[in-house]
């Protein structure tokens, strides 16, 4: 039964293989360059060969097992300074090496080797030209095998992004059914894979439905990460049946508590009961608008502070009525703040004119056209922020 040779026994292996072949092929070539031409002389020219290539490659194995570690810190040697650093030491080492094969040469193959000049220059010369082209070759192997693994970590974190993104869309609330007398739908456009906005509505007991529209300061994972958490904490505090300013100032309290001072976030939470009467409050986001079956559509006045800013955020509820036909439609900043190719951003006026224009389409048909017209003011572009929009409708 055979066995494996242990690692440092390969590795020997493979060390004489390498340079004892380089020197047996670089070995007849020099000599022919410098003027062998008998079977003698390219033998002694195929042992000078052998013996410089693995003195040269021994001075190697030094340098990266013993001298580089200690001249170089470890983790630094793709800086600027670790590359001339290595590049030098390649050198003298590659220098120092070749003086030790040419004294060895001298005293076993070629006598008065050392006190030939021609010899000693021409052997100078192509040592030198072959360690500029093994250091060329190193740091290119070195420099595409870093790209690799930049390729494969860019691919892994990609499909996690696409794999994150996935598990969003799967947490979006569907839309209502048209059986219902509240009408509801959402939809959210991300500037990047995932997206810091969220929306959701959900029944709270006694015919009535909760929905809430927010947008976390910042962009990609971190933002959809606490996204995704103070969706569940409004989800949960709204189920204690409380007023939409005290359930915002609970999750402001929570965040207070556990978020960095970089960061806050806006939201607006309201619930309707199956009779059009509506309980709103706003955390510091732009303003619900409501939109009237006989008439222009308005926009509520009631404010706050985001959450997460101040430990009292003076967020108050806000009441209105909706008659059937009546509707409330939510959204981001990333809707008003769309730039078209001049930088004007779209406004709210236009949001306000737009809906104004969409009394008696269902909230999915009205989502639809401001979309299309944010699409057509910039221009086709891709969104600069997340989008949001939630519109709810009563029958």
């Amino acid at each position: 039964m055979s066995s494996v040779p242990p690692s440092s026994t390969r590795r020997a292996i493979r060390f004489f293989a390498f340079w004892l072949g380089l020197g047996v092929v670089l070995g007849p070539v020099v000599g022919f360059l410098s003027g062998a031409r008998t079977l003698g002389e390219f033998e002694r020219s195929v042992a000078a060969g052998v013996i410089f290539m693995l003195t040269i490659g021994l001075s190697s194995e030094i340098r990266i097992g013993s001298v580089l570690p200690r001249a170089v810190p470890e983790g630094s040697l793709a800086s600027a300074r670790a590359i001339i650093a290595n590049v030098a030491i390649r050198i003298v080492l590659t220098l120092f090496a070749m003086l030790v094969a040419a004294v060895l040469v001298n005293a076993l193959v070629f006598p008065g080797y050392l006190r030939d000049v021609r010899s000693m220059v021409g052997t100078t010369l192509y040592v030198l030209a072959g360690t500029a082209i093994f250091t060329a070759i190193a740091y290119a192997s070195q420099y595409r095998a870093r790209v690799r693994a930049d390729e494969a970590l860019k691919a892994r974190a990609d499909a996690e992004m696409r794999t994150a993104a996935g598990i969003q869309r799967a947490l979006m609330p569907r839309p209502r059914d048209r059986d219902d007398a509240l009408l509801i739908a959402g939809r959210t456009i991300p500037s990047r894979v995932i997206a810091g906005d969220f929306f959701d509505h959900f029944e709270v007991g006694d015919g009535k439905l909760a929905f809430v529209i927010g947008d976390v300061m910042g962009k990609g994972p971190p933002a959809a990460i606490l996204a995704a958490a103070i969706q569940g904490m409004l989800a949960a505090f709204t189920s204690q049946h409380e007023s939409p300013s005290v359930i915002l100032g609970r999750v402001n309290d929570a965040l207070r508590r556990r978020m960095p001072d970089s960061r806050f976030v806006t939201a607006i939470l309201g619930i309707v009961d199956s009779h059009g009467a509506v309980r709103i409050a706003n955390a510091g986001h732009p303003r619900a608008i409501v939109t009237r079956g006989d008439g222009p559509a308005i926009r509520l006045d009631q404010g706050g502070l985001p959450l997460g800013v101040w430990d009292q955020s003076g967020i108050v509820d806000e009441e209105i009525r909706l008659s059937p036909g009546d509707g409330i439609f939510l959204f981001t900043d990333g809707v008003s703040e769309a730039l078209d190719p001049h930088g004007e951003d779209f406004a709210e006026w236009r949001i306000l004119e737009l809906l104004s224009g969409q009394r008696g389409k269902q909230p999915e048909q009205a989502i639809d056209a401001l979309l299309t017209a944010v699409e057509e003011f910039t221009a086709g572009a891709p969104p600069e922020d997340d989008i949001t929009v939630v519109a709810l409708k009563l029958l």
